[in-house]
């Protein structure tokens, strides 16, 4: 009584594969306290179990039965090896990850201490495969996986918070999961253990310039691959704040302005001409700010400034020349933008002292 017969294969015999009488068989589920779960007993035969003495069973639906539970066999040939002499198992096992984690007293599977063919492994059941194997013997391989790195492609110039990664993998067992990393070591993100592979980089995190990608991909068997490296481009533009700019060719205590460019850290130094300030007609006059989305008449006039000095706003509707509205959109931005650039000014789309000057108001 009090027998726990669980992750064995028991075949080949002449007469029967398991046998349980003389007390070992149970009084319905776990009568006298035996457990008989996880075992591979062979193909179904004729009386190939043995329950109670005289007693057989020819299916393992009749032993579930008479078990009074399900025992959770596993039909068919297990695919030793060699029978008889190697009992190894064949990578298309059925004995293979079916078994039952027996936990950590009876994770080796095997004695340590004993004397075993060099063919014979007694590594950690966890280590191996996606389960516990059935039989003595753990199943185990040696053959890396493949693993290629699809996205982005070498050359590639990359930006922004969320770059798309990808790779591919297989593996002639299976793929547990795939690492990104930059620069060969530094890890993107955590191991992705579900096919597609991919991973959004934060590539403002890294300073610009050249940089390698690759993605390392891990087999259940703890076998290792990596990718061909991938080497793109980091460019991001970068906020450069300028203070204490004086404009040139001004009165004796000329105006400062602190300014905001957007600009590529890359993009040369920005210089400060003076420009030509243009004839402001009667009914152009600014003296107010103004920024994207700010709305007012004034809105209107700048827009029928830009329209009357080549910067159209648009070519037909809304913004048109003749249909100028009273909102400072993404058109006005752009061609306020263009207007700055033409006069050597910061191209910021803001509307604000510098451009009114040079629009002849202050």
């Amino acid at each position: 009584s009090n027998n726990t017969f669980k992750n064995n294969i028991s075949t080949g015999n002449t007469l029967r594969q398991f046998s349980a009488i003389l007390g070992a068989e149970n009084a319905g589920i776990y009568g006298s306290g035996n457990v008989y779960e996880y075992n591979m007993f062979g193909p179904e035969a004729s009386n190939f179990i043995e329950w109670g003495s005289g007693v057989y069973k020819s299916t393992y639906s009749a032993f579930d039965t008479a078990y009074g539970a399900s025992t959770h066999s596993v039909a068919g040939d297990p695919l030793f090896t060699t029978n008889g002499s190697n009992f190894t198992l064949l990578s298309t096992s059925p004995a293979i990850d079916t078994g039952v984690n027996l936990g950590t007293t009876y994770k080796l599977g095997l004695d340590p201490t004993s004397t075993w063919p060099s063919s014979v492994s007694t590594l950690n059941q966890d280590a191996n495969g996606l389960g516990w194997d059935i039989g003595s013997y753990v199943f185990t391989e040696s053959t890396a996986p493949t693993v290629s790195l699809t996205a982005p492609t070498t050359g590639s110039s990359v930006s922004g918070s969320s770059v798309s990664l990808s790779a591919t993998a297989s593996d002639n067992s299976a793929i547990a999961g795939v690492q990104f990393k930059l620069d060969t070591n530094t890890n993107i993100g955590a191991e992705d253990t579900t096919s597609t592979y991919g991973v959004a980089w934060n590539s403002t995190a890294v300073s610009n310039g050249t940089h390698t990608l690759i993605a390392v991909a891990r087999d259940t068997y703890g076998n290792y691959a990596t990718s061909s490296a991938v080497t793109v481009t980091v460019n991001n533009a970068s906020v450069v704040v300028v203070s204490n700019v004086t404009t040139p060719a001004r009165p004796p205590g000329g105006h400062k302005h602190d300014v905001i460019i957007a600009a590529s850290t890359s993009a040369p130094a920005l210089t400060l001409t003076p420009s030509t300030t243009p004839t402001l007609s009667p009914s152009h006059s600014f003296t107010t700010n103004h920024q994207l989305w700010d709305k007012g008449p004034d809105i209107k006039d700048l827009q029928i400034y830009l329209n009357d000095h080549g910067f159209t706003i648009a070519g037909s509707g809304s913004g048109s020349k003749g249909n100028e509205t009273s909102t400072f959109g993404t058109l006005t931005f752009k061609s306020l933008v263009n207007y700055q650039k033409s006069k050597g000014l910061p191209a910021t789309g803001w509307f604000g002292p510098m451009t009114r000057e040079a629009m002849g108001s202050k």
